[in-house]
């Protein structure tokens, strides 16, 4: 029969290691966690891709100032953000929801899209979409053209490397989503070490160069990262520096305890 001191290592050693579980999971649930909300701003960019190119069939390009003034039912659907000539595509009925035009860009979001677009002012309203729209295309463009691009800041060219780990989501015209390295300067980086807005004779835009003017932000341009952001992080170092103690002084009493 086990003696009682047998027993109260059996379970120190138990309880040790279940510490350590503890401490050893969590990173990879987390970094699963975090990768999921990348996937599914992927997946959605895909399917707009998909209505973009339904709705350069019946339209002859991408939304912009010239579909909305050709057809009655688009007329509204200009303005300074994204969220206005996308809902263009709404506007068309080419799709019923508006959950596809929307990415987590938030650790722990509380926004929600109602589907709600019976009228101008309630299609896409601010935070229903996350993407930047950049105006002006057609599927005829070169195929490597960006066409979506997120999480873009609002300001300037830049975009914001917290939400996706310092990577950039581009939808381009041949419908492929491409993910691209944000570099310290918050640009988007190509694979030949170029800013995905650098014109020039060997890029998709050519000697004359990307326009700012058709680079249309998401309304707001930019989730800020607030109180759900930091307190999800604090929680998760305190409770990371907790468990890394309970353990060390766990080790050192087992350690004691052995000795005698």
């Amino acid at each position: 029969m086990l003696s009682w001191r047998l027993w109260v290592r059996l379970f120190l050693w138990l309880f040790v290691l279940l510490l350590l579980g503890m401490v050893l999971t969590p990173p990879v649930i987390l970094k699963s966690a975090k990768k999921a909300p990348q996937i599914t701003t992927m997946s959605n960019l895909t399917q707009v891709g998909i209505l973009l190119l339904e709705f350069d069939n019946e339209f002859g390009c991408y939304p912009n100032d010239e579909t909305a003034s050709k057809d009655p039912d688009l007329k509204d659907y200009t303005g300074q953000y994204s969220n206005d000539y996308l809902g263009q595509i709404l506007a068309a009925g080419l799709i019923d929801s508006e959950e596809i035009f929307y990415a987590q860009l938030e650790e722990n979001p509380k926004r929600s899209v109602d589907n709600d677009f019976s009228t101008k002012a309630k299609t896409l309203e601010s935070g229903e979409c996350s993407f930047a729209y950049i105006k002006g295309l057609s599927a005829s463009d070169r195929s490597s053209t960006p066409v979506l691009l997120t999480p873009m800041t609002g300001d300037g060219l830049k975009f914001d490397p917290e939400p996706y780990k310092g990577r950039a989501l581009v939808l381009r015209i041949d419908g492929s989503v491409v993910s691209y390295q944000i570099n310290t300067d918050g640009y988007a980086i190509l694979p030949n070490g170029k800013n995905i807005f650098e014109g020039g004779e060997d890029t998709v835009w050519g000697e004359e160069g990307f326009n700012p003017d058709n680079l249309c932000y998401a309304n707001p341009p930019k989730y800020q990262f607030g109180r759900n952001f930091l307190l999800g992080r604090t929680v998760g170092i305190v409770f990371f520096l907790v468990l890394g103690s309970c353990v060390i002084v766990l080790l050192l009493a087992l350690r004691s305890f052995l000795k005698n």
